[in-house]
């Protein structure tokens, strides 16, 4: 196994996901390898990659939030099928990315569930990043942890000199903590059971997370209440928290 840890990253757009994957690979935010999902409109099974400072990273884009019936059954089997071939690998770190200023919705579930799918069999890699200043949702139980906060890139000159020492700490900091959990692992790689599956068993598994996210689409489900989406995601991860 190589000596850069591997990570992926999965997330609803908008939660973080590109700063994040920016800030492991660069030495700052200032130079973009990573493009912000917001970018990618229609594109809903696509992937980045990127690597530096001993991180590979592979962001996803748009898992699990494209609306019903913008193409056509086939051509969405051949997208999702094209999507796990790309992923099948070993990783260090799988990694959730969820906003902290937003409540838990059906946008948040399919992803979450998408996600599931995708990478069963490495769940002792799972890691949940709480992203964004707003904690209030989160209960007193994570008062504990430890927090980083990347601030963006300043276009004040002078107020960005100021800024990007703190910056840098702080993503080092990020770094440090998402190492440490590696540590404690045992410094293992986990591989998600599509890595071994057949082409047939790969377009099985294909259509199997295509009909879950149509009938998520289709079902009533109310948001949920905050308390029980973190206790859901608590019951299998680690959560790393900090704030942009």
């Amino acid at each position: 196994m190589a000596s850069n840890k591997k990570v992926i990253l999965f997330g609803k757009t908008g939660s973080g996901k590109s700063t994040v994957s920016n800030a492991l690979v660069t030495n700052g935010l200032e130079q973009v390898v990573f493009q912000s999902s917001a970018g990618f409109s229609g594109c809903t099974w696509a992937i980045q990659t990127g690597a530096g400072k001993g991180w590979e990273v592979i962001d996803t884009v748009g898992l699990g939030e494209s609306s019903a019936g913008k193409v056509n059954s086939e051509n969405a089997e051949s997208l999702v099928l094209d999507f796990l071939k790309k992923v099948k690998s070993s990783y260090s770190h799988i990694i959730y990315v969820k906003s902290g200023v937003e409540r838990f919705d059906i946008v948040d579930e399919k992803i979450w569930q998408t996600f599931k799918y995708v990478i069963a069999g490495a769940e002792d890699s799972f890691i949940v990043l709480i992203t964004h200043q707003n904690r209030a949702w989160l209960d007193s139980k994570f008062d504990a942890l430890s927090t980083v906060d990347i601030p963006p890139i300043d276009q004040d000159s002078e107020a960005e000199e100021d800024i990007r020492p703190i910056r840098q700490d702080a993503i080092k900091r990020l770094e440090e903590n998402l190492t440490r959990l590696f540590i404690d692992r045992g410094s293992l790689y986990f591989t998600p059971h599509i890595a071994s599956m057949s082409e047939s068993s790969l377009m099985e598994t294909a259509r199997s997370i295509l009909d879950f996210i149509t009938e998520m689409s289709r079902a009533a489900v109310n948001a949920f209440s905050d308390a029980l989406g973190i206790r859901d995601y608590r019951k299998i991860m680690q959560v790393i928290l900090f704030r942009f």
